[in-house]
């Protein structure tokens, strides 16, 4: 039936997943013990931290359902609530209001949520949870970030898996990249985290400092102290928001000109460096891979007719492939391109050539 004109408008009809389940929903709580026996995992860790994760939900549903954190509770419901709140924070006492990282696995996953409540109490109680809780909100507008997060620390897992023959093969000292493990986590800082800002760098190399406690001033910590570490530092990590990612170096030898690092899911598998040539460089090489698997005389010409001879050379390590390739250009300056990779990532890249040239026009 139409409205009568003049009419106020009907209002708006409430969505049946923010209306209050009927009953008294306190009553429905459960027990610590019923909690317990529902929870469950596959080790006795990996139990503790699914139940610390259920209480921690638990307690966000009593508050959820309580009208907020800071409206008073029943005496019954405030018992239950701070029966659940010892169980979440039994290994850390002094912040009851955090959860462990390894809780936080679960405690983070929306699924885990729903699978918690809809267990220990049921389904309409979490949907009515799941659409008025600003904790779940949050969730869920930070589940884009985290399924980025998690498909990158499943790439750095199965890099590791596929080089891990490389790294087992290589000598220490050959499976570094200017101070940096390859084919393992990257152990080095985050760039924020030093206050470096990786977008004011050249070639991946940091320029006298640029960039130093810029982030530490922000945040009102002291850019002296932020600048002391990251001088400790070989170097920092940075994602960008393309996904790619990248290490800025802070320590590198004289000679370095630029740098850039091969970076999957957080682990470094080579780089490349345009290098003064001079006898630092050949020394430093020398001390470190010893002597050339294979050397190729390289004859150059400038504008002027000036010629130069220099030498390519090649390292095919156990599991590292190292290569040094003169660039033409300034003969009083020279400069080379040097290449440092596991030996996984070198086949794969000459694979990777053959293709496209096959690909490509031909004769």
């Amino acid at each position: 039936m139409a409205a009568a004109p003049g009419a106020p408008p009907a209002p708006a009809a409430k969505s049946l997943a923010s209306q209050a389940p009927a009953g008294n929903w306190a009553a429905e709580l459960p027990t610590t013990v019923a909690v317990k026996q529902a929870i469950q995992g596959t080790s006795t860790a990996d139990t503790a931290a699914r139940q610390e994760a259920a209480f921690a939900t638990l307690c966000d549903y009593i508050e959820t359902r309580n009208g907020g954190m800071f409206k008073p509770m029943a005496p019954a419901v405030q018992k239950t609530f701070l029966a659940y709140s010892a169980e979440a924070s039994k290994t850390h006492p002094n912040m009851p209001r955090s959860v462990s990282p390894a809780a936080s696995v679960y405690f983070d996953s929306l699924a885990f949520r729903e699978q918690t409540v809809s267990k220990l109490i049921n389904k309409p109680a979490f949907d009515y949870y799941a659409a008025t809780s600003s904790n779940v909100a949050e969730l869920r507008a930070q589940a884009p970030v985290r399924a980025k997060q998690a498909a990158m620390k499943q790439e750095g897992s199965d890099w590791q898996r596929r080089v891990q023959p490389d790294v087992a093969k290589a000598k220490k000292e050959h499976s570094t990249l200017l101070g940096v493990a390859m084919g393992v986590p990257l152990s080095v800082p985050t760039c924020a985290g030093l206050g470096v800002d990786p977008t004011a760098v050249k070639g991946g190399q940091m320029l006298n400092g640029v960039g130093l406690g810029a982030f530490s001033e922000m945040m009102g910590a002291d850019p002296k102290a932020t600048a002391n570490a990251a001088s400790k530092a070989v170097g920092c990590y940075s994602v960008f928001n393309d996904g790619t990612e990248s290490i800025t170096w802070l320590q590198t030898p004289a000679w370095v000109v630029s740098a850039e690092s091969i970076v999957k899911g957080g682990v470094l598998l080579g780089g490349r460096i345009i290098a003064r040539e001079d006898d630092a460089l050949f020394k430093q090489l020398a001390r470190k891979y010893g002597s050339p698997t294979s050397t190729e005389k390289v004859n150059f010409q400038n504008a002027y007719g000036a010629r130069s001879e220099r030498t390519s050379a090649e390292w095919r390590l156990p599991g590292v492939y190292v290569k040094y390739a003169p660039r033409g250009g300034d003969m009083q300056m020279p400069v080379g391109d040097l290449l440092v990779e596991l030996d996984t990532v070198h086949q794969l890249s000459v694979k990777a050539e053959a293709e496209k040239e096959e690909q490509g026009p031909q004769l």
